[in-house]
Order: C-alpha cells, then sequence, then structure tokens
C-alpha cells in the first residue's frame, strides 16, 4: 500500500512535532497549571492542508479517515486557540499522540490485511 506512505510520513513529522512540545512543556517553569506558554509554539504543529491528502485518506478505511479528521480537526483548534495555558496544552498534546499511535496501528493492520489479500501466483 504504497499510499500509506503519504499518511506516515504526515504522522512521523507531527508525532516528532508533538514530541518536541510535550518536552518543551515538561520543563519545570510550566509545571504550575496556570503557566502561561509562548503564543508562538501553538503554530509548531506540522501537517499539511488537508486538501493536500484527502485523495489519499479516501483511500482507507473509514475509521482511518473518521480519526484523522478528528486529528486535523484538533490541531486547526489548537492552533487557533487563544488559550495560553500550559495544562490544556499539555492535555491537547496528549490526546494528540493517542490518535496518532491509534491511527498507526489502524494502517498498519489495514496494510498488513491488503498484503495477506494480494493473490499469489504459482509457477
Amino acid at each position: 500500500m504504497r499510499f500509506a506512505c503519504l499518511l506516515d510520513g504526515v504522522l512521523s513529522t507531527l508525532e516528532d512535532d508533538i514530541r518536541k512540545l510535550r518536552a518543551m512543556l515538561a520543563q519545570p517553569n510550566y509545571a504550575d497549571p496556570n503557566a502561561i506558554i509562548p503564543a508562538s509554539c501553538k503554530n509548531n504543529l506540522s501537517k499539511p492542508p488537508l486538501a493536500a491528502i484527502w485523495n489519499t485518506l479516501g483511500l482507507f478505511s473509514s475509521d482511518i479517515v473518521t480519526n484523522y479528521m478528528n486529528l486535523d480537526t484538533g490541531v486547526e483548534a489548537f492552533r487557533a486557540n487563544q488559550i495560553l495555558g500550559a495544562a490544556w496544552h499539555i492535555q491537547e498534546l496528549g490526546r494528540f499522540a493517542v490518535i496518532v499511535s491509534a491511527l498507526r496501528r489502524m494502517i498498519g493492520e489495514q496494510s498488513k490485511l491488503a498484503h495477506d489479500n494480494i493473490p499469489t501466483t504459482e509457477p
């Protein structure tokens, strides 16, 4: 499933961005629930516009599409939100990490199923 590579690349980039932001917010100066984060850090989550991967996304199961749409919507809301408190951002980043992990598992399962169903020819 070559189309899985595109989505895997998107998820890898996003996963790396989530990891970096979580590491930044794990610093002691953000431990206070009322700590304020730099507004610019909200733009550090990379993902392509939905239109750029829409055709590829349509090749996956509805569960994968639904989960990716939830992730895409969440990242857009994360970027647009005016909340500067660290606690909300930490919670959202954790939620995104769970969705990315679930998407990776589902894509792996769908890829394996597609591979297992490829007919083999005997010589």
